[in-house]
């Protein structure tokens, strides 16, 4: 079996999220059918992050297994001509056949997106407007509220007995010229569902609302427990943007 590693980016405004599901259109299984359509076989496929319905990726990073032997140009190229508009393979090599994209993980990367004036046509499917005024001050007391590591069980959507501990290495705040909008840059090895847009839900609430303080939030953490009162972040600003690996075993020790 020949294995292959996948950079792909896809906007995910019509997708019903990366993981395949046998009623809705998914990004994993768009990648399939393509391939199977154009070479009339199946393969093994595998990403590294499920991302949920309407979460866009850069560098989302995926394994296929295949008994066909191509160039990986090439493949990329076929592939590329069988997609739809929204996804494209930025990136095709081969892999040695050890390699899981879900393993040896060292950083994720992902950006959160807003706007605080209504954004244009072009980029308004890839950040959430903001209408409210926003406390940028507040907002990044707020983020780095969740530096290090945490029991980020408020703050997920997970079932009970799963470990839910994560260590978030890096948050900033940075402006984006391209877009006009503002970026919330997170980093951190694994992140549980949801944990990313309602940390950035409950930041948003801090930075914009009279009647929620940051002690709200230092609270939910502390308990475990999500307050209503803080609100999930839309999925349209979250992108996952790179995933870093480590190269050597002695890296991981």
């Amino acid at each position: 079996m020949q294995s292959y590693k996948l950079t792909v980016a896809y906007d995910g405004t019509d997708y019903h999220g990366w993981q395949w599901q046998p009623h809705q259109r998914s990004v994993d299984r768009v990648l399939r059918e393509a391939f199977l359509k154009t070479f009339n076989r199946t393969c093994m496929l595998v990403g590294a992050s499920r991302t949920d319905a309407g979460v866009h990726a850069a560098g989302q990073v995926v394994r296929i297994k295949t008994d066909l032997v191509i160039e990986p140009q090439k493949l990329r190229w076929i592939l590329n001509n069988a997609l739809p508009e929204d996804i494209v393979i930025t990136d095709l090599v081969l892999a040695d056949p050890k390699f899981h994209p879900q393993h040896a993980v060292a950083l994720k990367t992902y950006h959160y997106t807003f706007f605080t004036q209504r954004p244009t046509p072009t980029v308004q499917r890839f950040g959430a407007f903001i209408q409210r005024p926003v406390d940028f001050e507040k907002l990044s007391r707020a983020l780095t509220l969740f530096l290090g590591e945490h029991d980020f069980r408020a703050y997920c959507k997970e079932v009970p007995e799963k470990n839910t501990v994560k260590t978030i290495n890096a948050i900033a705040l940075f402006p984006c010229e391209k877009t006009g909008g503002v970026v919330i840059k997170i980093t951190g090895k694994s992140f549980l569902r949801f944990m990313i847009r309602r940390i950035v839900g409950a930041a948003f609430a801090a930075a914009t609302q009279s009647n929620v303080q940051i002690n709200d939030l230092k609270k939910a953490l502390f308990e475990k427990k999500m307050a209503k009162v803080l609100p999930t972040a839309p999925a349209k600003g979250l992108c996952l943007m790179q995933i870093d690996y480590y190269q050597k075993m002695e890296d991981l020790i």
